[in-house]
Formats: C-alpha cells, sequence, structure tokens
C-alpha cells in the first residue's frame, strides 16, 4: 500500500525545488508571434496521438505559439529538442499573461535543450513561449537565436464531439451540378466519410453524396444536385466509424440549397379575347420567376409590332399593334433572358391573336332540306352561312319572299355551331318560288370580334314549291290498232291530274313515230286541281304500215313534267277471197265461198246471215238475188267484201202436143215463153231457135 506521506513528502520537495529553479531563471516577456518563418500545424483538432508535430520552424526567444482546440484531460508535450542553446518554455492560456506550466532542461539528454509536458486540465487555445538562457537570461531576438517549436499529443481523453453545423458553401439558389456543405464539430474527429450522411430533397431527383474530404473541426462534404427543381439539405445521420462519437447525431437542421436548373419561361397573354377588333392590343408577359435581359428588341412579331414595353422580375407589359386583319403571331426567341442563377430560356415563347376589324356577311342561303330545287312538301328548312363565326342570330332576323301564290310561316330556328344556322318554313301552300332573305337593319348580329353585321341578304337559292302533275295511266300505254283504221283518239289516255289551281298544262311531242302522225300537239289547258283531260289529240298510223309505233308524249305544268310511252301496235287486216259473181235459176242452190281465216259473217238478201266460211242457199228463188257481204275478223281487225248472186225466174214456155207421124213426113215442132230456145233429142241438142220442122226418117 502506497504511503501517502512519503509521496506527499516527495512532492512538496519538487515542486519547492521547481519553485527555486523558476525563481532564479527570469521568463522573457512577450514578444507577440514569430516574425519570422512559417506556421506549422497548430490546430490540436488534427493531432494524432504519439505523432511530432511542427508548430513555427523560427521562434525567437520571446516569441509565442498559439496551439488551438487543446482538448480538455489531453497531455501534450511542447519541444525545442532541435536548440543549440540553453532554452526552457513557459505555457500561457491564449486570454492570460499568467503561466501555467515551466519547464528547462527536459529532453533527456543533460544538455541545454528544453521540453515541457503538461496534462491540460480544461480544454481550449494555449500560447508557448520560448525563453533562452544564454549569457544569462537573453530574450533579445538580437543577441539569442531561433529555434523550431514541436508539440507532440500524448494523450487524449475518449469524449463525445458534437456537430456544430452545417452550412452551404456555395451560393443559393443554384443551377450547378453538385454543391459543397461545410460541417464544423466541436472537437477533432477523424473516420468521416459519406455512409455518414444522408440528403434531404423535394423537387429534385437522382441526388447523392459524393466526396468528404477535411480532417479536425471543419470537413467539406460534395453533393451531386441531380435533376430537377427544389432543395437539398445534408444531415449527418450517424457516427458510425468516427472518432470521437457524437453526441447530438442525428443532425438535420442544417443549411438547405435552393435547387434551381428549369430554364425560366414566359406566358404571353392578354385580356383581350381572340378574336378581337381592338387594337393596340394590351399584352401582361409573366414570367416563371424573376428574371433579366428580357427587352422589347427580343420579341418577334408576324404582322404586327410592339410598343410601349415596361417591366421587370416577373412581371412585364407590353402593347401589340396589328399591321392588317388575320393572325398575329408574336413570339420570343429562345436565349433570350435569365434567371437569378443565370438560366437561360431554351424554348420558344409565343402568342398568337386573330385580329379582325371586317363586319360579318351572308356568304348564302342554301337549300337544306331538301335539297332540291323543286319540291311540293310543305315545310322546308334553309341554311344560312355567314363569313364567319357570328352570334346573335335569331328567327325574327329573317324574312320569307315568294311569287305565284305561295304562302307559308317561319317557324324553326336552330344553331350549328356559329358559322352556319338552320330557317325553317312551314305550312307551304300554293305553287310558285320561296326564298328566305337576312333584313337589312334592326339585327343583332355580330362576329366574335365585335363588328356588326351592316347589310342583309336576298340573293339565296329558292325553292320551286309545285305538285307535279301525274297520268292517270300508267306508263308504258300499250294499244292495239288495226291496219288503214284511220287517226286513233289520245286523250283519254293522256288524262292528268294536278291540284295546283291557275297552272298551265301543256302537252307535247318527246319523240314522235315514224310510220304515223301525231295531230293536235302542242295542247294546253289549265289546271283546276283535279283531273284534265286535253282535246283533239291521235295518232293516224299510214295505211301501209302494220307494225309496233313507238312514241313518248309529255306534260308539263311549267316547272315539272311527266312522260307517257306509248307502244301502238299496228295489227295487219285479214287477206280474204269471195266466190265470183253468180247468175242461177231458181231452184238452183247458191254457193258462197271465201279465205283468210278469222271469224267469218255473211249477210245477203232476203236476210240472209251465216257465220261459216262456205255457207249455201239450196233451192235458190229470185229473191235470193243481190249482194252477198263477207266480213272477216282476225286479231280484232276485219275484211269487209261483197259478191252479187242472180237468181232468175224460171221460162213459162208452151210447146204444140204429141204428134204421131209417118216416116218421111215433116214434124212441125212449136213454142212460146221468150228466150233462148235449144230442142234436144234423147239429151242430144239438134236445133235452136222458136220454132222447128224436122222430117222423120
Amino acid at each position: 500500500m502506497i504511503n501517502t506521506q512519503i509521496v506527499m513528502k516527495n512532492l512538496f520537495t519538487l515542486f519547492l525545488f521547481l519553485a527555486v529553479i523558476f525563481a532564479s531563471q527570469a521568463q522573457c516577456p512577450f514578444n507577440n508571434t514569430p516574425s519570422f518563418g512559417t506556421s506549422g500545424n497548430t490546430n490540436v483538432s488534427n493531432y494524432t496521438v504519439g505523432n511530432r508535430n511542427l508548430l513555427y520552424n523560427a521562434v525567437w526567444a520571446g516569441e509565442y505559439v498559439e496551439v488551438q482546440n487543446v482538448p480538455a484531460g489531453a497531455q501534450m508535450r511542447f519541444d525545442v529538442c532541435d536548440a543549440s542553446i540553453d532554452t526552457y518554455l513557459t505555457i500561457f492560456p491564449s486570454s492570460s499573461s499568467t503561466s501555467i506550466a515551466f519547464n528547462d532542461n527536459f529532453c533527456g539528454t543533460g544538455g541545454t535543450r528544453s521540453q515541457i509536458e503538461h496534462t491540460f486540465v480544461t480544454g481550449g487555445n494555449y500560447r508557448i513561449q520560448l525563453n533562452e538562457k544564454t549569457g544569462g537570461n537573453n530574450c533579445s531576438t538580437a543577441g539569442g537565436t531561433n529555434v523550431p517549436l514541436y508539440a507532440t499529443l500524448l494523450f487524449a481523453p475518449v469524449v463525445s464531439a458534437n456537430v456544430n453545423s452545417i452550412v452551404r458553401a456555395n451560393t443559393s439558389p443554384t443551377n450547378a451540378s453538385s454543391v459543397n456543405f461545410t460541417v464544423t464539430f466541436s472537437s477533432a474527429i477523424t473516420g468521416l466519410s459519406a455512409s455518414n450522411f444522408s440528403l434531404t430533397t423535394t423537387g429534385v431527383t437522382g441526388a447523392s453524396v459524393g466526396s468528404v474530404s477535411g480532417s479536425g473541426t471543419t470537413w467539406n462534404v460534395s453533393v451531386n444536385t441531380g435533376s430537377g427543381d427544389g432543395t437539398i439539405r445534408l444531415n449527418l445521420v450517424n457516427d458510425t466509424g468516427l472518432s470521437p462519437t457524437l453526441a447530438n447525431e442525428p443532425f438535420n437542421t442544417g443549411d438547405t440549397y435552393n435547387i434551381d436548373k428549369s430554364p425560366p419561361t414566359i406566358n404571353i397573354s392578354s385580356i383581350i379575347n381572340s378574336p378581337t377588333n381592338v387594337s393596340p392590343i394590351p399584352l401582361t408577359i409573366t414570367a416563371s420567376e424573376n428574371i433579366t435581359g428580357l427587352d422589347f428588341t427580343d420579341f418577334n412579331v408576324t404582322n404586327g409590332s410592339i410598343a410601349n414595353f415596361a417591366g421587370s422580375g416577373q412581371n412585364y407589359t407590353a402593347n401589340l399593334i396589328p399591321t392588317n386583319n388575320g393572325t398575329v403571331n408574336v413570339t420570343v426567341n429562345a436565349n433570350s433572358f435569365l434567371d437569378a442563377v443565370n438560366n437561360s430560356n431554351t424554348a420558344p415563347s409565343s402568342f398568337v391573336i386573330q385580329y379582325d376589324n371586317v363586319a360579318p356577311v351572308v356568304s348564302g342561303i342554301n337549300r337544306s332540306n331538301p335539297n332540291t330545287q323543286i319540291t311540293n312538301v310543305n315545310t322546308v328548312t334553309f341554311r344560312v352561312v355567314f363569313s364567319e363565326a357570328v352570334s346573335g342570330v335569331d328567327l325574327t332576323d329573317f324574312s320569307i319572299a315568294t311569287t305565284g301564290n305561295v304562302q307559308g310561316n317561319l317557324s324553326g330556328f336552330s344553331s350549328l355551331g356559329s358559322l352556319f344556322y338552320n330557317v325553317t318554313v312551314n305550312n307551304i301552300s300554293g305553287a310558285g318560288t320561296l326564298s328566305i332573305t337576312l333584313k337589312n337593319s334592326g339585327t343583332s348580329i355580330v362576329d366574335n370580334s365585335g363588328n356588326a353585321i351592316t347589310s342583309g341578304f336576298s340573293a339565296g337559292q329558292t325553292y320551286i314549291i309545285n305538285n307535279e302533275p301525274s297520268f292517270s295511266l300508267s306508263s308504258p300505254q300499250n294499244q292495239t290498232i288495226c291496219q288503214n283504221s284511220g287517226f286513233y283518239q289520245l286523250n283519254n289516255l293522256l288524262t292528268v291530274s294536278d291540284i295546283d289551281v291557275g297552272q298551265t298544262l301543256t302537252w307535247s311531242i318527246v319523240t314522235g313515230p315514224t310510220n304515223g302522225i301525231l295531230a293536235g300537239f302542242n295542247a294546253t289547258s289549265s289546271s283546276n286541281g283535279g283531273t284534265v283531260t286535253p282535246n283533239g289529240l291521235s295518232y293516224t298510223p299510214n295505211s301501209s304500215f302494220a307494225g309496233i309505233e313507238t312514241f313518248t308524249i309529255r306534260v308539263s305544268d311549267g316547272v315539272t313534267s311527266r312522260d307517257m310511252v306509248f307502244n301502238i301496235t299496228v295489227t295487219t287486216l285479214p287477206n280474204i277471197s269471195i266466190s265470183p259473181v253468180q247468175t242461177l235459176c231458181e231452184g238452183q242452190n247458191i254457193t258462197l265461198t271465201s279465205t283468210g281465216g278469222g271469224n267469218y259473217s255473211w249477210t245477203g238478201p232476203d236476210g240472209f246471215v251465216s257465220t261459216l266460211q262456205n255457207p249455201s242457199i239450196t233451192g235458190a228463188t229470185s229473191n235470193k238475188s243481190g249482194t252477198y257481204s263477207l266480213t272477216v275478223t282476225a286479231n280484232g281487225c276485219t275484211t269487209s267484201a261483197t259478191t252479187a248472186v242472180t237468181v232468175n225466174v224460171l221460162p213459162n214456155i208452151t210447146i204444140n202436143s204429141n204428134q204421131n207421124i209417118c216416116e218421111g213426113n215433116l214434124i212441125n215442132l212449136t213454142s212460146s215463153g221468150g228466150g233462148d230456145y235449144s230442142w234436144t233429142e234423147q239429151e242430144v241438142e239438134i236445133f235452136h231457135g222458136q220454132d222447128q220442122t224436122v222430117l222423120v226418117r
């Protein structure tokens, strides 16, 4: 067990010895910091235990060198062991002229070189002063010498350090690809690396901690800013690998960089809507952020010019003066202005407006439903087309225009966008033309620029209101007539219905016959709202023609027309023959003969009729004498022929009575009755004449 009394006695003896020595060695007055040479490593935070560090390479007697950041409890050695003269050192707090330690000849060589070892109870900054004893206490630089001063950290207590601050080392905002943070600790640390940090970001992507450099209490951390706009803050999140450890990690209250990599933009707008008839047009130019460098020369204007440009920062104004009607285009080229971090606008900005100070007009009023000009419907729709988009159009802006006895009512109105409008007329009656017109005044029609219409319109398309005539019979009409039948009446075949009262109907030839004649054309008649039959219309085929004849007749009411096609078949008459003229005597038979086919019809004297082809009359009497007529009908056509028949009355004759005579005598034959006489014997005619004498043999 240690004898406390002995230890205390020895310590007292040592202190007494040192006091005597110190009292015998006079301390030089402060001569401030060294005035020659260069400084070495004076920051103890950067020291490694056991390493000898040069504080200053040329220290004169009376000069001091200050060391910084000596941790409390640290043991250090300061020496001028490389000196060639007798020296000694004293230690002072940086804020005091009272020394806290003194030493002489402790380099361990027994010579004149001095070193001092001291354990610092209180951490902080301290001054190490050189004193020289050559030829007595020589504190004059003129008579002294300069020596190098060294410091060695013999022992450093294990303590926790604090993060004092993490601050920006560069300007903010910035568009740089990397930025630096300065990290300051309360005491020297080692082992700091990128893995001890994290980033808190908003908006940016791809940011990362880069390199870490520095030593002791001050370190630099590089951060890659990634892409996009936003904020980046560097946080110290752990003390892994650090010596000493940290007492206040995580530390996340450091400075923040505002990252701005987006090029600035401008928006060119106006309170005036497009299209417009306003000039000049006020423009508002609003930047996405404060910008510099924008002026009126940066504006390119098509069909106009810029005037009265003014503003700064984010807000600017100007007047746009159109040159002509049409599109006015304003553009600002890329690289025309900069934001606060010198990002240049990379894309052009533009503003387009339509300038129009020309009043709208009606381009046309066209038939819409139906789209045909001629119609008999009682409701029609017109489409009104304007030269440009308009508003304020309504049904009262239009009027009906008619000819003839047409009547109707404006009944409907609809918009097909702002360029086309439909106007409907219903309850249409009568015949004639129908159109609508835009009134010359009193409308509220304006275009999108506010220009009012200044004139009406009456040159639109018209409807012809008409109920077309129609034939009572269908077309074609196929008719059959007989050869040589004379004219054929067409009137009833051309009867027409037309409900338009007062119109004149005209029947005319479209294509005529080639083997006959049409008569009575052109024929006219007034429509009475019902059916109308023409008069005096006929067809006569040529006398020698047989076959099919085609022709077309048209009826027109002056607006519309209908055609009737006729196919006329002219049938050949039967070719007949009849028995020749006959003369016969009463009691004989009358035989009538004919040829030609078809149906036969005989008529004759005494009420004779027969339908036989070859009829006969037996035992004819004289009253059967006369003309016999034959009518033959074939295919609807008839042919007639006649023949004469004479039936003579038998003669009333007398002859002499029977006679008996002798051979060789003469016989006298006598007769009466007139006419021609013929005597026969045994049916052999031997004499002619009324009276004859015959010799009997």
